[in-house]
């Protein structure tokens, strides 16, 4: 079975209860589909960490770009991967409070056909886990 992984980026449509809401499905769909990743919400943007089976992934960014949750969402990477990096999270969240950077790290990368450079994934990690108490 060949692993991919995918990164996106979006902006929140509705209030921070939505967050919630979009944590629930995501933990139940990506569980009963072998996906594992992240979800991390700051200043009303989202990006988004998966990995899993190649075809569970693009089944699952397909029903992403229609949810009317968000909105603006942009691919920031994408690719095979050998290993998973997140084994036990079916969906994890994280929420900064705009000190964490991660959302500037994601712009930064996206060009402007919304397509990015290379994201180093321990500096993303690293920015993530410094929003942790």
């Amino acid at each position: 079975m060949s692993l991919k992984y995918l990164i996106y980026a979006s902006t929140a449509t509705g209030p921070i209860s939505e967050v919630r809401s979009i944590l629930e499905d995501a933990y139940h769909l990506n569980a009963a589909n072998d996906i594992t990743g992240f979800l991390y919400h700051e200043k009303g943007a989202f990006t988004q960490y998966i990995e899993g089976p190649e075809e569970a992934v693009d089944e699952l960014f397909d029903k992403i770009k229609k949810d009317p949750r968000h909105t603006d969402i942009k691919v920031v990477e994408y690719g095979p991967v050998e290993d998973r990096n997140f084994h036990n999270w079916s969906m994890e969240l994280f929420e900064g409070e705009g000190e964490s950077g991660v959302p500037e790290l994601i712009t930064e990368t996206l060009k402007p056909d919304g397509y990015g450079d290379k994201i180093d994934l321990v500096k993303m990690a690293a920015a993530i886990r410094s929003t942790r108490p």
